[in-house]
């Protein structure tokens, strides 16, 4: 956001991170929830501005909350997993 102020054209920014969301399929509550975004864009034309900056409030928990989930998964998928060794002959011991 360029201005101090609510300004339509720095909300343009918004297309870009949401395409780039959208890149990655997320669930079809979050597209709603993006087009949702389009709306309170709109609303910004005629002056209403609260909707905006409620949507971007729960933009924002929604992307955390998707990377912390996304770190888990990584960090569970890094982790090795420990399975016993096995030789044609049965259990490797040791």
């Amino acid at each position: 956001m360029v201005a101090f102020h609510l300004h339509q054209w720095d909300y343009t920014n918004l297309v870009l991170g949401a395409w780039l969301v959208l890149r990655n399929s997320p669930p079809l509550w979050h597209r709603v929830f993006l087009a949702a975004g389009i709306l309170t864009m709109q609303l910004l034309s005629i002056g209403v501005a609260i909707p905006q900056l409620a949507w971007d409030v729960v933009w924002l928990g929604i992307l955390a909350a998707g990377a912390s989930d996304r770190s888990k998964v990584a960090t569970a998928a890094s982790e090795p997993r420990t399975s016993p060794l096995r030789t044609p002959q049965g259990r490797a011991s040791g």
